[in-house]
């Protein structure tokens, strides 16, 4: 463990100092009691009282047939250029995302109406001491969650790919990429809430009248309001004010509080 600031570890480029560990190898994750970090998206760390963070670069894929088996620490945008290149679809949606495999499985990540779960055939998780192997059932996949429990650590996962014909897949890497580019660049958590069923937060917010609100360096995205960017210097309190504005502006107007997507750790 050593000391370093989270900042340099989050794609929204904001969190104070805390203990780390760099973990290169599968049995390095379940050394620590920590947090485990890994493209650092869906991440808000605060400037003081963090716990500590293991960072995982845990990396590696292996592609047979129609399935690949990879380590939590890959890029998931890696794995969906891998899969491209050899004809495999399904994770045509995963282009551009900066998180990594294990992330997206604890956060059931997706876009364009797909996400990992459909996927999975097999995770392997260091739980109370053990090494065990779940089936996407017992994942407990859902919206933008799954039923991983408090302490448990991802290693691998094995996803099951589909065959396609290369047409296919350019027709929906061409979805993704127009999806990304409605999506602000720069340095962002991804998107901040997760969607009410049927409603979209993106529209909520901008119905509010939120596009633009700017707090300190931190800026609600004019292009797609359900992203909050740090394109000046941004403090971590000052991301934590605009969401609890966005929520509180939420509960008057519509008379609910929206549900966080991102995850938030320390105080501000």
């Amino acid at each position: 463990m050593r000391e370093d600031f989270l900042f340099r570890y989050t794609t929204l480029g904001v969190g104070g100092k805390t203990r780390i560990f760099v973990a290169e190898k599968p049995e390095e994750l379940c050394e620590c009691n920590s947090v485990i970090l890994g493209g650092g998206s869906n991440v808000l760390a605060g400037e003081r009282n963090l716990p500590d963070f293991i960072i995982n670069r845990v990396e590696g894929a292996e592609f047979s047939a129609e399935k690949v088996t990879a380590y939590s620490g890959e890029k998931l945008s890696r794995i969906c250029a891998r899969a491209t290149l050899s004809g495999l679809g399904g994770l045509e949606w995963a282009w551009g995302l900066p998180g990594t495999l294990g992330g997206a499985i604890v956060g059931n990540a997706g876009a364009n109406g797909s996400d990992i779960s459909s996927l999975v055939n097999s995770v392997t998780v260091f739980r109370s001491g053990n090494v065990i192997n779940l089936t996407r059932e017992e994942c407990g996949f859902c919206y933008r969650g799954s039923g991983f429990l408090p302490g448990d650590v991802i290693i691998s996962a094995q996803l099951n790919l589909l065959k396609r014909h290369f047409s296919e897949i350019e027709k929906n890497l061409k979805k993704a990429k127009q999806t990304r580019a409605r999506q602000p660049k720069g340095k962002s958590a991804g998107c901040t809430f997760k969607n009410p069923p049927g409603l979209s937060m993106g529209k909520i917010i901008d119905q509010l009248g939120l596009k633009g609100q700017r707090i300190g360096g931190a800026k609600i995205s004019e292009k797609h309001a359900n992203f909050i960017v740090n394109d000046c210097g941004a403090s971590s309190a000052d991301v934590y004010e605009l969401i609890n504005l966005i929520e509180k502006k939420t509960e008057s107007a519509f008379g609910f509080i929206p549900e966080r997507e991102i995850k938030i750790f320390g105080d501000f």
